[in-house]
């Protein structure tokens, strides 16, 4: 069943050890991503929420962003991997038919739990993914790098077709020249 949701204006990440998003965003040159996952899942949900954030804002739809662990009681746009075990655990418990171990990489699940929607990419690339497939149900297009479209959600932004299970069809998405 697919349902319409009413957009929170609030966005929660854990970043970890980062104490704010402009924190995670400095390192984003300084470490080394693929010694340090922790690093870099935390700099990439850091992203993830800047563009986010920014993209409502731009439509008229700002948001506030909180740094820190995220409990599911809060309403509010919460931005996760399945590495956030607790959290996952407790949508199971809830019945959610969610199954990351069989999801690809980069595959998400935009599902709505408790008045919060949750964005919860197998990967932080697939959180990545998420905050995209999101705001292009909202109506926003990007058709080049300087060419977009940008909708008008100051009236209030109603997220459709929920729950949303994508995941690509091959094992990485984009262009990869090897």
């Amino acid at each position: 069943p697919t349902a319409d949701f009413l957009l929170p204006s609030q966005i929660y990440v854990n970043l970890g050890g980062f104490s704010d998003i402009a924190a995670a965003l400095a390192s984003e040159t300084t470490i080394d991503w693929y010694a340090s996952a922790d690093s870099a899942k935390a700099i990439t949900i850091a992203f993830a929420a800047k563009e986010l954030s920014e993209h409502l804002a731009t439509a008229g739809y700002p948001v506030s962003l909180n740094v820190g662990v995220p409990h599911l009681g809060t309403p509010g746009i919460y931005l996760l991997t399945a590495s956030d075990q607790a959290l996952v655990a407790e949508l199971e418990s809830r019945g959610s038919p969610i199954r990351f171990d069989k999801m690809q990489d980069q595959g998400f699940v935009i599902v709505e739990n408790g008045g919060s929607l949750l964005l919860i990419g197998k990967t932080r690339i697939g959180c990545l993914y998420a905050v995209y497939a999101l705001l292009d149900t909202l109506g926003f297009k990007w058709f080049s790098p300087s060419v977009s479209s940008v909708p008008n959600l100051q009236a209030g932004a109603i997220v459709a077709h929920l729950p949303m299970v994508e995941e690509p069809s091959r094992q990485y998405r984009g262009f990869w020249t090897f």
